[in-house]
């Protein structure tokens, strides 16, 4: 018997993950799944994808409908700016199997409604400054360099003149500063807006993306990688949903900076390579080495639960990135080379692996604990504070019995017990 999951997805007989059938859209389903763009099975008063996402299911009748015409044109355009990993990955790989529908990405943010008032532009000063002081170095201890110049000047510089840096930076910085203000709605609100028509101007850019635009996209995809994880602070956690949006979207990003990477060849002068260049260099082959796996073979043991053979490359991958971690920790780098391999994780873990945290496979899910394991050690990233402990404690509490004494590392790291 193949690996259980959270969901318990059915198999075929031959061990093999049931491939989703193509489906026709629901004439009749609820709104949210409209906007979503995913199939609704249509069970009232709650359909099944609203009852998993903690969502308010509503079902419009035929009148109602058309009057919402307008807003569910809106939405559906934002839910298309957000599709970051459908989007960017076949930009990259060429793929078929990259064209999958993949859920819109961060569903709750705030649509696209941003007048210009005087308190926009006295918050967007406030978010400027903030930033300049505050979230421009979101790797600290990195020493004074080039590297943290064009952080804090020379990325301004390119939002001046590209609007998905100048949201993106917006976004960030507003949600830094809801660390310390939790329950300012101002802030909250410009959180969801900037994010939303940051993505927006980043997939149009990313569709054109060419040598005069290539910096503006590539530290946008920086950006947004950090709020990816940044976001993670404080949401919910019952019922459990894994943090799949922000592992899509870091594969997202991963692709476009690929792209990005071989465009620049020909522009030496290029701002990005003064971060791409930053250590450490990440070479896939010292990543995925065999021996990354050796301190957490035990996450791959067969003997417990075995995985699909199918899955079982996504497994050791994920596991050699927990090594590769844990090599960064023995030999004591610093911070700012820790913090990036750990910002870094979505980047360069499998597509399939992501999959299977969505599936919630146990293995899978205890791989993740792990990996927010290893985050919890970066104490002065005010990226990663206290997401680690939560998450570790909301993965925990859905294991059954037989995977419970494989939490006991992570659990350790964040000075949680086994309950």
């Amino acid at each position: 018997m193949y690996e259980s999951s959270v969901r318990n997805r059915p198999e075929s007989k031959t061990g093999r993950r049931v491939t989703k059938a193509y489906h026709k859209k629901s004439r009749n389903g609820c709104k949210e799944c409209k906007i979503r763009r995913v199939k609704c099975d249509e069970k009232q008063p709650t359909c099944s994808n609203c009852e998993r996402r903690a969502e308010t299911c509503v079902f419009l009748n035929a009148s109602q409908e058309q009057s919402d015409q307008d807003e569910t044109t809106v939405a559906k355009q934002t839910s298309d700016s957000l599709d970051s990993a459908s989007l960017l990955s076949p930009t990259l790989s060429g793929d078929s199997d990259s064209q999958t529908n993949y859920h819109s990405i961060y569903s709750d943010i705030g649509d696209f409604q941003l007048p210009e008032s005087r308190s926009r532009r006295l918050l967007e000063l406030r978010l400027l400054d903030f930033y300049k002081d505050h979230s421009a170095n979101p790797l600290p201890d990195l020493p004074k360099s080039d590297v943290v110049t064009a952080w804090s000047s020379q990325v301004p510089q390119l939002a001046l003149k590209y609007d998905n840096v100048q949201y993106m930076m917006f976004c960030l910085a507003s949600c830094q500063l809801l660390r310390s203000e939790p329950g300012n709605f101002e802030l909250l609100n410009a959180q969801r807006v900037y994010l939303g028509l940051a993505m927006h101007e980043q997939q149009m850019a990313v569709s054109q993306l060419n040598l005069e635009n290539c910096d503006s996209v590539s530290y946008t995809g920086m950006l947004l990688l950090i709020t990816a994880i940044a976001r993670l602070w404080r949401r919910p956690m019952n019922p459990y949903v894994p943090p799949t949006e922000c592992l899509r979207l870091g594969n997202g990003v991963g692709a476009v900076l690929e792209r990005a990477k071989v465009m620049l060849k020909e522009k030496k002068d290029a701002k990005m390579w003064l971060f791409i260049n930053a250590p450490p260099v990440f070479d896939r082959n010292i990543i995925f080495a065999k021996e990354n796996r050796i301190p957490f073979q035990r996450l791959l043991d067969p003997n417990i639960q075995p995985s699909n053979p199918d899955t079982h490359e996504a497994y050791e991958k994920a596991v050699a990135y927990l090594g590769y971690l844990h090599k960064s920790i023995q030999e004591n780098e610093p911070v700012y080379i820790f913090g990036r391999k750990v910002m870094s994780f979505s980047i360069f873990v499998p597509r399939e692996y992501i999959d299977l945290v969505e599936e919630q496979r146990y293995r899978a899910l205890v791989v993740l604990a792990h990996y927010f394991g290893f985050m919890s050690r970066a104490k002065s990233l005010w990226w990663a504070v206290e997401t680690p402990e939560q998450e570790i404690r909301a993965i925990q509490n859905i294991l059954p019995q037989e995977w419970q004494g494989y939490m006991r590392w992570p659990l350790m790291m964040t000075g949680q017990t086994i309950i």
